[in-house]
């Protein structure tokens, strides 16, 4: 993906009955829109994998990466390996992280596991650094 407005398909294809997240490049954040219910050991490598890669071609071209977890219900070790994974991939470009869409039991678990002193946490996407 190019950094420019719109959305993007992944170019690998993801394991069966593992969902695609939708990724999306807009004024310089990098949306990814994580799908659910559960980001377990056979979830996170595909969607590591798919959005990794999406921030490796972006290269410097993008001032956030941020996940939507609004369809994720649960996150296992691996989920959490997920996040930290991206967190650095985005960083080594300069990129700062934000994730949004947290249910009360995901913010407790970013509390408790210090993720979230890797990403910002925004309760909506509104509150999303869009074009700053």
């Amino acid at each position: 993906m190019t950094p420019s407005s719109g959305k993007a398909a992944a170019k690998k294809s993801l394991p069966a009955g593992i969902a695609e997240a939708t990724i999306e490049f807009r004024d310089g954040v990098l949306l990814a829109d994580v799908p659910g219910p559960n980001i377990g050991r056979m979830e996170a490598p595909a969607l590591v994998a798919q959005i990794g890669e999406a921030v490796d071609r972006s290269g410097r071209g993008f001032r956030t990466l941020a996940l939507d977890l609004s369809k994720v219900s649960l996150m296992s070790g691996m989920g959490l390996g997920f996040c930290i994974e991206l967190h650095k991939r985005a960083r080594a470009r300069g990129a700062d992280c934000v994730v949004t869409g947290l249910n009360a039991h995901l913010r407790d678990l970013f509390r408790l596991m210090r993720i979230d002193r890797l990403y910002r946490i925004a309760l909506t996407r509104d509150e999303l650094p869009w074009g700053t």
